[in-house]
């Protein structure tokens, strides 16, 4: 893929922003993620954006795990290899197995989701599909989940689904930090 919008570097974004961009570099590259150098086109809605990203990333009230299947059914469902590169590191690091992230793949009607994960899957398919939840949904996350934390998870589907969106048209290209573990289907 191309990047239709270049990402901006920490060298080439304007003053103000360069602060910003340079807290988005990791260690040892000398560039933001390409994610954020590419939203850097557009300054006020990176400032916007980071907060609520940070939010349902760094401090929401799903476990990481779950929070983690979620993001990979969301990206698996959307065709984003940029999130799904991104989150397979982070789900195994939240506990997710190397078949259980393959697995994704598969949809909620593998008979070897546990039942609590295939509601998390059925639930991210549905909303990325018909952006709302069934009635046995609701009621399998309701038996385990909070209020807020069933908000929060819809929330969670509609952002990754939105920023899968804006990755794919503008084209933005993989990490070089992040190794590649597509296989061209994410």
């Amino acid at each position: 893929m191309t990047a239709r919008i270049p990402p901006l570097a920490t060298a080439d974004s304007p003053p103000e922003l360069n602060k910003t961009l340079e807290s988005l570099t990791p260690p040892g590259s000398d560039h933001p993620l390409n994610i954020f150098g590419t939203l850097a086109h557009h300054p006020k809605l990176l400032r916007d954006y980071l907060p609520f990203g940070s939010r349902l990333l760094f401090g929401g009230e799903l476990p990481a795990r779950e929070r983690e299947l979620v993001i990979m059914v969301t990206a698996h469902l959307c065709g984003c290899s940029y999130e799904w590169d991104h989150h397979t590191r982070m789900a195994k690091a939240a506990g997710l197995s190397d078949g259980e992230i393959e697995r994704v793949r598969l949809g909620p009607g593998s008979d070897r989701w546990r039942p609590e994960d295939a509601a998390l899957v059925a639930a991210a398919e549905e909303l990325v599909g018909h952006h709302g939840l069934s009635d046995p949904t609701w009621s399998q996350l309701a038996a385990r989940y909070t209020q807020r934390q069933i908000l929060e998870l819809t929330m969670l589907v509609g952002h990754y689904a939105m920023l899968a969106g804006m990755l794919n048209a503008a084209g933005v290209e993989g990490d070089p930090t992040v190794a590649d573990t597509s296989d061209g289907e994410g």
